[in-house]
């Protein structure tokens, strides 16, 4: 019967964990408790512990395969004699201090986990990437953290290597990756170890062979230079941990959507006594979809929003740190049950602890934690002077005093004191057409427009300091918006109705005041708004367009951030650390952002 299965080369790869061993007893153990919900009273095939010597090292393969009944997705209850048949297998492989786990709809098992330890970060991402490797394809996580930064993003070419640039790459740690290495196509995914050689379905014997080669890799592994090393680096857990404070943690749960929309999730479901309550995750979801800063409780570290302070007392996200790892705890999570489409069920702290759905940040800006491990982004320090040539001093600012100004029905410009006067009669002297974009579906608070160029411009005031909540604002305004720069020229047209009607500015909750304020701030003589929406239109067109993004702000001096960062840099005094901490991530995370984009930055401030 074993001669008959074909199975594709792929796995999970782990050590064993030391002072552990597996026996025939502990295999038929778990092989009981994966197959407990077989349809028949016997499994299809089992063999326990078949050795075989490879490359002069005895290995041991285990294999049980089974038949399940399961509720197809699409139906909301299970309909008694209304049921799919499933076939299972679950395979380990022992070889020298490694076990290796193939598997086919069939959940994790705890007393299979007891055995295994994870495969290093830097082992696995490094495994096949060395400078002959062609790099496809890359998933990338953001170690920052901030409302405004992309999450994650996935880049995919011939070769990588040569086509993409690694601006701000050390912000990314990688995710998965496909590649070519040694002649075969691999894909990894790094998170949960599991290695794919794309060679097509193979016999027992062949795939034994195979992962005893991964082994023999892993065991032998020595890091050479490679594409891998423009991206953050993974560092010792052990050694650093206990000089880091955790200070920030996001929840990324984007792939439980995914699975939903995918039907790999089929239930979601709250247990309540002994009643279960069917949950619509996705709602739940969007709330836990922020920024959260972590506070010492006692001897423990706790999750808490400023935005939702309430909903999270109530869920209490407690951060374990643990000798290798870092978990969530919480009592809302474990209540919480995920049922997926290969019959697992876990809860949904087990599923993000599991696959690691969390980043946190720490007192040191360098170091990030995710898919269990610590990364350091050694560049971020050392670009401090780069950084700060986007932020160019502006002295007319030094004497504003608002966003805005003040209203009345006959304003037909913005207060002198405000900072889109100046953004009007200062900041932009050279614009061809300048609009007024502010409220509504806005892009920018301004848009300017002259021969080859486009330039957003994105205005907040505030008491000078170094505010990074208010920096926040204004950056993510400009990150979501990097995309209308160039839109599509029917969204251009759609324009014409806001910039045709005088402004109407908000002075307070629910209040206005219709001025006489023209949304056409700038254009040449006799031509109207029609006229600058063509020409807006024509930039478009050009092959070498500039695009610049201005942040005007009047609540950053230049000069004391830059002292700040600077001691940030040296390990000096630093005032509002953690601001200046937060400020430093915004910056290159715009930046990176820009220069994906092809567009200029350009942040006016005090001096």
């Amino acid at each position: 019967m074993i001669n008959e299965l074909e199975i594709s080369e792929g796995a999970y790869f782990y050590r064993i964990k030391p002072n552990k061993r597996l026996s025939n007893t502990a295999i038929s153990k778990i092989f009981i408790g994966l197959s407990k919900d077989r349809m028949t009273r016997s499994v299809t095939l089992q063999n326990i512990r078949d050795e075989v010597i490879i490359n002069g090292h005895p290995s041991k393969l285990s294999i049980c395969v089974f038949k399940i009944k399961s509720k197809p997705s699409f139906f909301k209850n299970y309909i008694e004699g209304e049921h799919e048949i499933k076939f299972c297998y679950v395979l380990i492989f022992e070889y020298r201090d490694y076990i290796v786990i193939s598997k086919k709809n069939v959940s994790s098992s705890s007393d299979l986990d007891v055995y295994l330890d994870d495969v290093d970060y830097s082992t696995l991402s490094r495994l096949y990437a060395d400078s002959d490797s062609n790099f496809h394809k890359l998933a990338l996580d953001n170690l920052d953290v901030s409302d405004s930064a992309i999450r994650s993003k996935s880049v995919e070419a011939r070769a990588l290597e040569d086509s993409y640039s690694t601006f701000g790459a050390n912000n990314y740690a990688v995710k998965n990756m496909r590649i070519t290495s040694r002649g075969h196509l691999y894909s990894l995914t790094l998170s949960t170890a599991r290695i794919n050689r794309h060679s097509g379905k193979v016999s027992i014997q062949v795939l034994r062979e195979w992962m005893a080669e991964v082994c023999d890799d892993i065991e032998n592994f020595s890091a050479t230079s490679s594409f891998m090393d423009s991206f953050a680096l993974p560092i010792s857990f052990e050694d650093r941990i206990k000089s880091l404070t955790p200070n920030g943690l996001l929840l990324k749960l984007n792939s439980l959507v995914d699975a939903s929309n995918d039907e790999v999730l089929v239930r979601s479901y709250l247990k309540v006594g002994v009643k279960d309550v069917d949950l619509e995750l996705g709602r739940y979801i969007s709330k836990y979809d922020q920024v959260l800063d972590i506070e010492a409780d006692k001897d423990k570290y706790v999750a808490i929003s400023s935005k939702n302070k309430h909903l999270f007392n109530l869920v209490r996200i407690e951060i374990k740190i643990l000798k290798k790892s870092i978990k969530i705890k919480s009592d809302a999570f474990r209540s919480i049950y995920l049922e997926f489409s290969s019959g697992e069920v876990q809860s949904l702290e087990e599923y993000i602890n599991k696959n690691n759905c969390f980043v946190i940040t720490f007192d040191n800006p360098e170091v990030a934690y995710n898919s269990k491990k610590l990364f350091e982004n050694t560049q971020l320090l050392s670009n401090i002077s780069s950084f700060m040539t986007v932020f160019e001093p502006c002295d007319e600012l030094s004497g504003v005093s608002s966003e805005k100004g003040k209203f009345s029905t006959a304003s037909v410009s913005f207060s002198p004191c405000s900072i889109f006067n100046k953004v009007e009669s200062v900041i932009d002297i050279s614009s061809t057409y300048l609009f007024l974009d502010d409220l509504g579906n806005e892009w920018a608070d301004h848009i300017a427009l002259s021969d080859g160029i486009i330039e957003f411009y994105h205005s907040k005031s505030g008491a000078e300091g170094l505010s990074a909540s208010k920096f926040q604002d204004v950056v993510g305004q400009a990150q979501k918006n990097l995309g209308n720069l160039v839109p599509p020229q029917h969204r251009i047209d759609a324009k014409k109705i806001l910039w045709s009607r005088t402004y109407i500015a908000k002075v307070g909750k629910n209040q206005s005041v219709s001025t006489n304020i023209q949304r056409l701030r700038k254009s040449p003589a006799g031509c109207t708004i029609d006229d600058g929406l063509e020409f807006y239109k024509q930039q478009t067109r050009k092959p070498n367009l500039r695009k610049i993004v201005y942040l005007v702000v009047n609540f950053i001096s230049k000069l004391r951030l830059e002292d700040n960062l600077t001691a940030l840099q040296s390990g000096g005094q630093v005032e509002r650390r953690n601001e200046v901490v937060q400020i430093l991530w915004f910056i290159s995370s715009l930046i990176s952002s820009c220069k994906e984009q092809g567009t200029e930055i350009k942040i006016i401030c005090l001096r």
